[in-house]
């Protein structure tokens, strides 16, 4: 024979021989032997030795904030029975209307007739805002306003202002 065909067929039998080893290995870790399965099987019905669970604790912690939103998070407190006992009455927290109004003043109004938006230049503590009807900031909401009046809302307190010069 000449010397490439029997190289040929040495490594021809050698990839049969590779091939037969993997397809052997697959089928026996397919298909287990049931011999020791049962063996392992009535081994284990006749173990008699309690099987002890250890707990695992652990406490979880609730952030103060949410770390991708960056907003406050108000856990939901359980509702707990509490007796009732005589309490003192309440201090309302009494607004000093004054001085909740005494910084602001009404400068004037936007307006754009294509759109039918208006604006109103409000100064609320030296600060100068652009509001529209409905709007909020800082809590004091615009209720209404023309060219020469406005009304202003905070909480349940409304007042007119009038346009300074």
């Amino acid at each position: 024979m000449n010397k490439k065909k029997l190289n040929t067929i040495l490594l021809l039998m050698a990839v049969v021989a590779i091939w037969t080893i993997l397809i052997y290995k697959v089928l026996s870790a397919l298909d287990p032997d049931d011999n020791n399965i049962k063996t392992e099987m009535s081994s284990k019905a006749f173990n008699t030795t309690p099987i002890v669970v250890e707990r695992h604790t652990f406490d979880l912690y609730i952030p103060e904030k949410d770390p991708f939103l960056g907003m406050v998070i108000n856990p939901k407190k359980p509702n707990i029975s509490k007796t009732t006992t005589a309490k003192p009455p309440a201090k309302k927290n009494t607004l000093n209307l004054d001085s909740l109004w005494q910084n602001i003043s009404y400068k004037g109004m936007i307006s754009d007739k294509n759109v039918n938006k208006t604006l109103f230049l409000i100064s609320i503590r030296s600060k100068d805002i652009l509001l529209g009807l409905r709007q909020t900031h800082e809590g004091y909401r615009l209720v209404k306003g023309d060219s020469k009046t406005i009304t202003l809302q905070f909480d349940n307190h409304k007042k007119t202002f009038k346009k300074q010069l």
